[in-house]
């Protein structure tokens, strides 16, 4: 009885009951059937003679209860008892009927709802080991509805534990290990102690880390469940799964050989543990023998060909296939796994691929199916040299593209898409290097084309998605209640984050973490509702597509010239597009490259007083790899450069050409964040200083008095001495003020101090002045800014340090504070890429504004502020690029126009001009008339 003890409690009534007198013969045969059938239930060690007894008794009694009274509850029970005890023994189909009969027998006797939990619960779980995602959602989403309004039901944990399960069957390991902790919670809450659940659920906690690459987290949990002595075996093949996704064969096999009953453990998923160590030892023969042991033992107990588990199977002798050079084979094997994968896709032909998802279940591993097939496709085009198999390989990788962009988007946070981008990068770096390959070879443009096409798309995407999904949730028809209750929660969040970085002491900050988890958890269900809304789930997964001729268009008109960077392992891929021309650079990604780039990055970030800037050489050699070849060819000297990788951390501008110039003396640079952010709708700039707000919280050194962590930065006034509109200084800078002052500002100046946090990108913040409370009171978050509306500002100045540095993430960039403004909506800002020299900064943003009055767009005028700067000889201690450099702008502005233009004030200063030349005339006749 341990296992149905622990996995299904036993029926709790939700409301007493009283025995009737019982005085037909019907009734009193049905209650000694149940009698029976309850002692069997109850047994501390139930064999499969007792569970089969159990259940006929319980069925004969069903069927001799009325549909009235208390029998009815009778009744209801008999069915969902008879259901569990099938369950146990893993016949779902049976207990699947059973359960319907209990939610039947509920609804014909007019039963309270609140008795379809357990029924409804159960059932999504047996689809669920059926790998019926679809009806497992819709019975799991109906259990969750009866919770919504009966809080206090038993099993709720194991709801939310069944849920974790869907969202780590779609990938989504980081909302999975969200609800594991929220049914873990409510189980300690029950002072349950140490039962099968607890370690089910810690368990599973585990396995997410596991997947989330966080391998020492997961290590130390399994660890401190051996010695409970609940599913010792389950455990060994867990840590075996860390092993193999280390690459560290012999380490598995050692605990696989612990494993006395692969029955435990699901047989399958042993085969294919072993095998899996084996093929890394390159025994391929041996493996091979035991994934055929899987399919086999499959078959015999009828386990279907939609399951995910054989799907790896299948995917594991693609794999060795491939190694023995039988690509045919392999590609077999691989489209029979991406049938067990995906529910709706039964087309067994090597050259099909899915192109439409409709759900996320199983996506992740469908995902790693369709990358492995396009790679086998590419293997065999490159040893055959045929077009067939590049065909094929250029329509596998397009649709393993469109899929990472629908698991992406299907995820609902950040954390997530992040984790998934790396392994879509990946992806991206093979089939563009597959296509450029081709187009050196026969020339044929539309590869270049595609090439471009795709390494735009494989940018900055998890921002593009958080974005694209701020927009459309104002007019995709979901309540404000539901709008206001996400608000309200990611406050919440954004305030519990805040109160863990002060946080010292383990117990609390195990304390505050839980609430954290509580907190995502109610987002991950409101996420959850808001989905429901078909509006919002179209306009969601609509795919956004580069209109290539718009964009030669746009940057024809706006004679422009587009610098696209892409990195592979081996190579460096410069894409050049302008008006009329789409160019290819290429140069090797070799330590030479690394040196001179990560050279240049140190003289950048490194001034040392006494010692002369030493970054030409590397600059001079950067030049001519990443730019000269594709600026020789076109006559444009305003640019866009779209950077990957570690480019994000340079500013092109003080690149230097042979002669030594800086490319900002010949050149107008602006950054975006991929190709698509490029948007004719938004290259309209609105510049009103009177409409500007300014925070310079440390000017002078009132501070001092609750604060000396922070150094004082006189010179931050004088940024602000050309910018009108509101000017928060010194203790008027308080983050209060701040807050209550955005509302009505088109120009956001920040000149103050900001702190990069490399491990935790959330917890980076901006100071303001510190008002003598909690530290926390007087830093803005990024996790903060996130929910900020930026959406109707024109320009964001962040020239406190380190603004646009931060964690690089694969494939998105850098997560710095500038990227939490960009997700906030703001489309254009001047940010700062290491820490700031006051003096210079101050100079830099003077004649920055003053330019922007004269009616130059942000690009042109910061870079007219900077040559300015290298033509005063007054500042010539601060001609050299790591005082000037760091300052760069991000965004679409093209067009500008002066505020003056569209005022009362234009028309005043039309009338006097009007007024000086009639009076200059007038004076001029009257002095002609007066020299006669």
């Amino acid at each position: 009885m341990c296992f149905r003890a622990t996995l299904f409690l036993t029926l709790l009534f939700q409301f007493a009951w009283v025995a009737p007198a019982i005085d037909s013969l019907p009734e009193q045969k049905a209650l000694r059937f149940f009698k029976q059938a309850e002692a069997l239930y109850n047994l501390e060690e139930p064999t499969p003679y007792s569970d089969s007894l159990a259940i006929n008794n319980y069925l004969s009694a069903a069927q001799l209860f009325p549909d009235t009274g208390i029998f009815s509850v009778k009744k209801f029970g008999c069915y969902l008892n008879a259901g569990i005890i099938e369950q146990s023994n893993l016949k779902q189909a049976a207990a699947l009927a059973n359960y319907n009969q209990s939610c039947n027998t509920v609804k014909r006797a007019g039963l309270p709802d609140s008795l379809l939990f357990k029924p409804y619960l159960f059932s999504g779980n047996a689809h669920y080991f059926l790998n019926h995602f679809d009806s497992a959602i819709h019975y799991f989403e109906q259990a969750e509805s009866i919770l919504d309004r009966y809080h206090e039901l038993e099993d709720a944990e194991r709801l939310y534990n069944s849920l974790g399960a869907i969202y780590f069957q779609s990938g989504n390991f980081t909302q999975s290990a969200n609800y594991f902790e929220r049914a873990l919670q409510i189980l300690t809450e029950k002072g349950s102690g140490v039962t099968f659940g607890y370690y089910s659920f810690q368990s599973n906690i585990a396995s997410a880390l596991r997947r989330l690459e966080y391998y020492d987290s997961a290590a130390a949990i399994y660890r401190e469940l051996l010695p409970l002595g609940i599913q010792t075996e389950e455990i060994s093949i867990n840590i075996a799964s860390i092993f193999l996704e280390q690459h560290q064969p012999d380490s598995a096999i050692y605990f696989l050989q612990r494993i006395s009953n692969p029955e435990a453990v699901n047989p399958v998923i042993y085969y294919n543990h072993f095998a899996y160590a084996w093929s890394l030892k390159n025994e391929l023969q041996r493996a091979k023998e035991l994934l055929l042991m899987a399919l086999t033992y499959s078959k015999s107990h009828d386990a279907g060909f939609k399951n995910p588990e054989i799907g790896k199977t299948f995917r594991l002798l693609g794999r060795i296939e491939q190694k023995n050079g039988n690509y045919l084979e392999a590609l077999k094997y691989y489209q029979q796994s991406m049938v067990a994968f995906e529910y709706e896709f039964n087309d067994t032909s090597i050259l099909s691929n899915p192109v439409r998802f409709e759900q996320g279940f199983t996506s992740f591993e469908l995902f790693e199916s369709l990358y492995l097939k396009a790679g086998c496709w590419e293997e065999l085009y490159r040893i055959s040299g045929d077009s067939t198999p590049f065909a094929n390989a250029i329509n596998c990788y397009q649709s393993t593209y469109l899929l990472g962009d629908f698991i992406r988007t299907s995820f609902d946070n950040e954390e997530a898409r992040l984790f998934l981008g790396k392994k879509v990068m990946k992806a991206y770096q093979q089939g563009i290097a597959l296509v450029l390959d081709d187009y050196k070879a026969t020339k044929n443009e539309s590869h270049l084309k595609t090439a471009f096409f795709w390494a735009s798309k494989s940018k900055a995407r998890a921002l593009s998605i958080l974005m694209h999904e701020n927009e459309i949730k104002l007019f995709a028809g979901i309540p404000d209640t539901l709008l206001h209750n996400e608000r309200d929660l990611k406050l919440q969040l954004s305030k519990l984050l805040q109160e863990k970085k002060s946080i010292t002491d383990p117990k609390n900050l195990a304390g505050i973490q839980e609430e954290i988890s509580k907190c995502q958890f109610e987002l991950s269900r409101l996420y959850d509702q808001l989905n429901e809304f078909p509006a919002y789930y179209k306009l969601k997964h609509e795919m956004d597509t580069l209109d290539f001729a718009g964009l030669q268009s746009l940057l024809k008109n706006q004679g422009k010239l587009l610098l696209s960077y892409f990195h592979t392992p081996d190579d460096v891929y410069v894409f050049g597009i302008s008006g009329n021309q789409l160019l290819l650079h290429q140069f090797p990604n070799d330590s030479i490259y690394q040196h001179h780039l990560q050279s240049l990055i140190n003289a950048l970030n490194q001034v040392t007083p006494g010692i002369s800037y030493q970054g030409s050489k590397h600059s001079s050699w950067l030049f001519n790899n990443l730019m000269e070849p594709l600026l020789s060819q076109s006559s444009n000297h305003s640019l866009i450069i779209i950077p990957q990788e570690s480019l994000n951390s340079i500013p092109f501008e003080v690149l230097e050409n042979r002669d030594h110039h800086y490319l900002t003396e010949a050149y107008q640079v602006a950054y975006q964040y991929s190709s698509i952010y490029i948007n004719a709708d938004k290259t309209s700039f609105h510049f009103n200083p009177e409409k500007s707000l300014a925070v310079a919280p440390f000017v002078d050194a009132s501070y001092l008095s609750v604060s000396n962590q922070y150094l004082q930065l006189p010179a931050s006034g004088e940024e602000l001495q050309n910018l009108g509109g509101t000017q928060l200084l010194n203790k008027a800078a308080t983050k209060q003020n701040f807050l209550g002052n955005l509302d009505g500002a088109g120009t956001v100046h920040l000149a103050t101090h900001s702190k990069v946090d490399y491990i935790d990108p959330l917890q980076s913040y901006i100071a303001f002045y510190p008002t003598g409370q909690e530290h926390i009171d007087h830093r803005l978050f990024a996790h903060e800014i996130y929910n900020l509306n930026f959406q109707n500002k024109e320009l964001v100045v962040l020239s406190s340090c380190e603004t646009g540095s931060g964690k690089s993430a694969k494939g998105e960039g850098i997560l710095s504070l500038s990227r939490a403004f960009a997700a906030a909506g703001c489309d254009n800002q001047v940010i700062s890429l290491w820490k700031a020299e006051d003096i210079p900064t101050a100079y830099i943003s003077r004649q920055f504004y003053s330019h922007l009055e004269k009616g130059n767009d942000p690009a042109a005028a910061l870079r007219f502020a900077k040559l300015d700067l290298l033509k005063d000889p007054s500042m010539a201690q601060f001609h050299t690029p790591p005082y000037w450099g760091n300052l760069i702008f991000t965004g679409n502005s093209t067009q500008t126009d002066v505020w003056w233009k569209n005022s009362f004030a234009f028309l005043f200063i039309i009338s006097a001009a009007v007024m000086a030349v009639i009076a200059f005339r007038f004076y001029g006749k009257t002095a002609k008339k007066w020299s006669v």
